[in-house]
């Protein structure tokens, strides 16, 4: 046989009906976690994307300085063949330069300059300009064959 309690409606006191405080306490608890349900889920959403959008970014920055080097490179590489008076060899380095890039030299007083400028993108991001630069003095033998 079951005994049921039935609280009367004008007594709430814990004291009274000590079962009641631990019902209200279960119900109090179970709308906290009604509330915050689903919380972990967005967090975890917006941390992936805010992960996801560092991680490209990152990508970018890496590309640039990759592009950066690529200049470099390509203008000391310019800048010495010039100066050795090879200018088969320094057209061979010209096509080494990034696409649409820009190479400009001057020889003046027995020093070669080169400038290489690239201009990059990334979407609505940019341009973002890199450039290297070159500056070597030219060889004996290189200053007599030119006219």
């Amino acid at each position: 046989m079951r005994v049921i309690r039935t609280i009367p409606s004008r007594c709430s006191h814990d004291r009274c009906f000590p079962d009641l405080s631990i019902r209200r306490a279960r119900s109090a608890r179970s709308a906290r976690r009604g509330a915050e349900r689903g919380m972990v889920t967005v967090e975890l959403a917006v941390s992936i994307l805010s992960a996801a959008l560092m991680a490209s970014c990152l990508c970018w920055v890496i590309g640039v300085v990759g592009a950066q080097m690529r200049c470099q490179d390509s203008a000391v590489a310019i800048a010495r063949q010039l100066a050795r008076g090879d200018e088969a060899a320094a057209e061979r380095a010209r096509a080494s330069v990034p696409p649409g890039s820009e190479v400009l030299t001057d020889v003046d007083d027995g020093v070669v300059r080169v400038s290489v400028t690239d201009e990059l993108r990334w979407g609505r991001l940019g341009p973002v300009r890199v450039s290297g630069r070159a500056t070597v003095t030219e060889e004996p033998h290189a200053r007599e064959q030119r006219p």
